[in-house]
């Protein structure tokens, strides 16, 4: 689920959490910098979320989350990423268990005062943990990978539905 209710943030802010991991980071060409990585819990696990934070300073400051995600006790977010597409839009894309998902939401006008996201959408399987490579011919590469059975933490990992390996969406 996608959280950016402000009220509804406010348990994910910097005071809640006990340590954070898997960073990543975008600026826009206005300069506003956006920054990602998990956290929840203690340690990778179940119950983590993904959340994105933003800074207007060139860096000096940050916000508290703006956006998290979060599927419950039972699942997990993790291995966030951040993209600004060649058409200038802000991708956040995470993984998901226990359905092995990667999903992405989109922000069309990243440097906007309000922003606006999409509705979640999946991308692919298992996790992406690096940037969408665009090659000569304009065409958008998502890298994504399908671990085998068990490997992913916690327990889960490719059900056999997908096969396993590197895959490009």
């Amino acid at each position: 689920m996608v959280i950016t209710n402000i009220e509804a943030l406010r348990q994910y802010a910097s005071t809640n959490r006990l340590w954070q991991g898997i960073p990543g980071v975008e600026r826009t060409a206005k300069g506003r910098i956006f920054a990602t990585w998990y956290s929840g819990g203690i340690t990778e696990q179940l119950g983590n979320y993904s959340l994105v934070v933003c800074s207007d300073d060139g860096g000096k400051s940050f916000s508290e989350p703006i956006l998290v995600t979060y599927v419950g006790e039972e699942g997990r977010c993790y291995d966030p990423c951040l993209w600004i597409d060649p058409l200038g839009r802000l991708w956040f894309i995470w993984s998901e268990i226990p359905n092995n998902a990667v999903k992405f939401v989109r922000c069309d006008d990243p440097d906007a005062e309000v922003l606006t996201w999409s509705e979640e959408r999946v991308l692919g399987y298992d996790v992406m943990l690096n940037k969408p490579i665009v090659t000569k011919d304009g065409a958008w590469l998502f890298p994504c990978a399908v671990w085998k059975n068990g490997l992913l933490s916690c327990g889960f990992g490719a059900d056999g539905s997908q096969p396993t390996g590197a895959h490009v969406y």
